[in-house]
């Protein structure tokens, strides 16, 4: 019993950590007879001791019969409990509760459902959710027998429903349904009945649009370092192939760039890895051919490149994006490790090959480290070896992982010209494959770039430059009512807009040698525009390496079709935006409802300057009647969408999905007559 609800089934979801009362919980609810499953993981640590506790290891074999989770584990206790683990599959999970629970509700289309009983008993109130991205039609039963009810949490309404009539849910839209078991007087009996509507008109055709930005970035809270504007739109993602040609037409708007490949700021290809190779004599022969310029191995696997950014490390970083056990995040820096590995089979190698480019001949103290055994060449000598792999790491109390080590050290001697490097990776238990290395031991400016890289005057990693390449060519969408592009680039940038030349000006060479420009266009993109810019890049340059950061837009107002803003130059752009549309009507005495069929994530209508709605949830519809005037009216909706598009490109974490991107007005937006 939890707060007078009764509960059959616990869930213990994939965490590492729990409070050691939570489990001492557990135990009891099995043992009267509950049904337990815990799926991902077992708990490793407590507060009670953090890990390696004998206590909370007896526990959870008292509890599952094992403590080890790397495969299933069921057990059954003498009062009629059952214990299961699961480290994979949720279907198992599914099944397991609906064998232990009685649907309360059977649906003919997937609906989430929460189900609760009011202090009456005799009152039972049903949330059921329509998840999908599409309307959908239900026929819905349920165990319990009753007068049912549909309560419209927006406004109040109750309204007789029939529980052997379908139920008809909008894209997103969640209903209450409730089933009285005792007949009496309905408890809203003047509910309105419902009316004959039909479609007055539909507001299709471009919108006026224009960004609203909300993410205030002064103290830094969303994007480093700190800007004393909001943050605006970006571009972050880019099409992009070297140029060897003087083709005339790729900065067309209608150009098929299809073909090309798709980069991020600042990351780009400055090294190249094979593997995993399974562990075996095969080896021997690849670092023979690798460091001692022997035969090379046939069959052997493609070398494929690995990008890095030498300001924000790896992109979407696996051990900062794992849900299950990672840190969930930056925490505050950028990891040191920029080469990240895992495979399945312990004892599995990579290897990683570069060139370390030096003007003359030098000695440099050089650094590196990892938790795994890792070896490394440097124009065929070895210069470190990690023999063994170091335990995997973990901060207690709770047990969070961490990659810390202490580096190894060692002077080099650089040759002029290129220096070939050789790393070798071996993977190990229970941790990844993680290393870096780096030519100083100063700190970066900020935590938030990768430690080693920010001086341009220290060697860096680098593949060489393709043979008879005159830079690189970039192809982006800008948003509509755009009037200033600002960017920074490495090397002298030119750029064009629907296939028109554009003046920019050059605002200064940073210390570090980069390009910072700004366009100013002659008049306000009213559409989304295509953009295409031409960076001559330095040798050790590669894809989206040439753009330090995001180009940023300043925008006025423009015009866009109803549907997802990502599609117009917005995809990384977390903030509000302006739908203003103009109707007429001759008749305000009739009810008149209007409807915007599909958005996200939230919208504030306005009608002729007065707030109409603001609007959370579906159904997107609205009454506006009061608000009307005969003639020419004036629409304006505000929808605000959530930060999963700013997270969703550069900044590494497990909780921005594809699937939360989608933004703005999708409608149809249409005026409904009652």
């Amino acid at each position: 019993h939890v707060a007078g609800g009764t509960y059959r089934v616990l869930i213990l979801p994939a965490m590492a950590t729990v409070r050691f009362s939570t489990l001492e919980k557990t135990r009891d609810f099995v043992l009267a007879g509950g049904v337990v499953i815990a799926y991902g993981c077992l708990p490793r640590a407590s507060d009670r001791a953090g890990r390696c506790d004998p206590l909370l290891t007896s526990l959870i074999v008292e509890v599952f019969g094992d403590s080890v989770d790397d495969a299933s584990l069921e057990k059954s206790h003498p009062g009629g409990g059952r214990a299961f683990f699961f480290p994979k599959d949720w279907a198992k999970v599914l099944d397991i509760i609906r064998r232990s629970i009685d649907c309360d509700v059977m649906s003919s289309v997937p609906l989430q459902v929460l189900h609760r009983q009011l202090a009456d008993e005799e009152t039972e109130v049903f949330y059921l959710f329509n998840r999908s991205l599409h309307p959908v039609v239900a026929e819905v039963t349920f165990r319990d027998d009753g007068r049912a009810e549909l309560w419209n949490a927006w406004t109040g309404e109750i309204q007789p429903a029939a529980t052997d009539s379908p139920l008809a849910f909008g894209a997103g839209e969640a209903k209450l349904l409730v089933l009285r078991r005792q007949d009496g007087p309905a408890l809203h009996p003047n509910s309105p009945s419902r009316h004959e509507t039909s479609v007055l008109a539909t507001l299709d055709g471009p919108w006026e649009f224009q960004v609203m930005p909300t993410l205030d970035n002064r103290f830094g809270d969303f994007s480093h370092p700190a800007t004393p504007e909001m943050l605006g739109p970006q571009a972050r993602r880019f099409r992009y192939v070297d140029a060897f040609d003087a083709a005339a037409d790729w900065h067309a708007p209608g150009f098929d760039d299809s073909g090309w490949l798709e980069t991020t700021y600042s990351f780009g290809p400055r090294l190249e890895s094979i593997g995993p190779i399974p562990p075996g004599g095969y080896l021997t022969a690849i670092e023979d051919w690798l460091v001692r310029g022997g035969p090379e191995p046939a069959d052997h696997p493609a070398w494929r490149p690995y990008p890095v950014s030498l300001r924000l490390g790896i992109e979407r970083d696996p051990f900062l994006t794992d849900w299950l056990g990672g840190p969930h995040g930056l925490k505050g820096r950028v990891p040191e490790e920029f080469l990240d590995f895992h495979g399945e089979v312990p004892g599995s190698v990579w290897y990683v090959r570069t060139a370390i480019d030096a003007k003359k001949e030098r000695v440099v103290p050089m650094r590196m480290g990892g938790r795994s055994a890792y070896q490394a060449w440097l124009n065929g000598n070895e210069i470190f070896y990690q023999q063994d792999a170091l335990p995997p790491g973990r901060y207690e109390p709770w047990s969070i992982p961490h990659y810390a080590c202490e580096p190894r050290e060692h002077d080099v001697a650089l040759h002029p010209g290129e220096n070939r490097l050789v790393i070798k990776l071996v993977q190990s238990t229970g941790q990844r494959s993680r290393a870096f290395f780096r030519f100083t031991a100063e700190q970066a400016p900020s935590p938030l770039m990768l430690r080693g890289f920010h001086d341009p005057s220290l060697p860096r990693p680098a593949l060489p430059e393709p043979s008879g390449r005159s830079g690189i060519r970039f192809r982006f969408t800008g948003p509509p009512g755009m009037h200033t592009v600002r960017l920074l680039t490495r090397g002298p940038a030119c750029l064009w807009i629907d296939g028109a030349t554009q003046s920019i000006n050059l605002v200064e060479i940073t210390a570090d040698g980069n390009f910072r420009y700004i366009a100013h266009l002659a008049k306000e993109a009213v559409t989304s525009c295509v953009l295409a810019l031409m960076v001559a890049a330095p040798a050790d340059s590669r894809a989206g390496d040439a753009l330090p950061e995001p180009v940023y837009f300043d925008c006025g107002c423009g015009t866009i079709p109803l549907g997802d803003w990502c599609r117009y130059g917005l995809a990384t752009y977390s903030g509000a935006a302006t739908y203003s549309h103009a109707f007429e009507i001759s008749d305000c005495k009739s009810q008149l409802v209007l409807d915007l069929g599909q958005l996200s994530a939230t919208a504030e209508v306005r009608v002729n300057g007065h707030v109409v709605a603001t609007l959370i949830a579906p159904p997107w519809t609205c009454e506006i009647t009061p608000f009307l005037k005969p003639g020419k009216n004036q629409l304006l909706i505000t929808i605000a969408n959530t930060l999963a598009n700013h997270y969703s490109v550069g900044i590494p974490t497990p909780y921005a999905f594809d699937s939360q991107t989608r933004s703005g007005l999708f409608g149809p937006v249409v005026l409904i007559h009652t």
